[in-house]
């Protein structure tokens, strides 16, 4: 996962330089990031990414867009493995639309 981290770390670098911040392209590449990071384990920073990227992604096209679902239901497999169940449910009903 190292490997493949530091080589995602450089698109969301390379595509916030092209997009900007703002741009549905870098939360979509930001929240690949948290996916990769939430498959490592590494929770608490893949927090972040998937759940900026859902509020991105939201923005730019709508809370039910397949893009931003597919950010509500990562977020429901790292609330699980963290065992924040009441999260869980909050986002898999909000993925289930």
């Amino acid at each position: 996962y190292d490997e493949a981290t530091v080589e995602k770390r450089a698109c969301v670098e390379a595509i916030e330089k092209v997009r900007g911040l703002d741009h549905y392209a870098t939360h979509a590449m930001r929240g690949n990031l948290g996916k990769i990071l939430l498959d490592a384990g590494r929770y608490e920073e893949a927090e972040q990414l998937i759940l900026g990227a859902y509020e991105g992604l939201s923005r730019a096209y709508s809370p039910s867009h397949p893009e931003a679902t597919s950010r509500a239901e990562d977020l429901v497999a790292l609330y699980r493995k963290m065992g924040r169940h009441d999260d869980a449910a909050k986002w898999a009903a909000l993925a289930a639309g």
